[in-house]
Formats: structure tokens, sequence, C-alpha cells
């Protein structure tokens, strides 16, 4: 009769999150029309809550990503804050 609690580690967590960005900037491609091959640069409300970016530049396509305080082109609401996006 117990309960089993699951506890997501701040690395799960990271993983998580940077997984929701790479899904909304798929999206984001797609709806600008870009193919699979062409490369972006992305600028981001914030990149603290990362770590290791290198999946993200990988699978998005990513030349440059630069962090802009002012960019609110697009959210995504991750595990502990809404960050802002845009593509170019």
């Amino acid at each position: 009769k117990g309960s089993s609690y699951f506890y997501i580690t701040e690395e799960l967590q990271k993983e998580g999150d940077i997984r929701k960005l790479i899904r909304a900037i798929q999206d984001a491609r797609k709806e600008k029309g870009l193919s699979p091959q062409d490369t972006i640069s992305l600028s981001i409300s914030s990149l603290s809550n990362f770590g290791d970016i290198s999946l993200l530049k990988n699978t998005c396509k990513i030349s440059n990503i630069k962090e802009d305080f002012n960019v609110n082109d697009n959210s995504v609401e991750l595990s502990s804050s809404v960050i802002y996006f845009a593509i170019g």
C-alpha cells in the first residue's frame, strides 16, 4: 500500500525544456516555409535555462544564437518560465 513518487532531476527538466523549444522552433521554421536544409539564426530572450545547447543548434540547423531580452515573436512555456524567440 505504498505510493510511488517520481522526482524529475534538474537535468531531465532541462532536457524536457530544450525539447519543447526545439519543437517550437521547428514549427516556426515550417510556418516560414523553410526547408530542413536551411540554416537559421535564433534570437532568444534567455539562454540561462538550458545548459548545453548543442542539441538545439544541430537539430534546428542554427548558425548563430544571440540572447535578446526584447524579442517577443514566439513564446514557449518551460518548466520554470516562459521564453520568447525569433528566427531569421
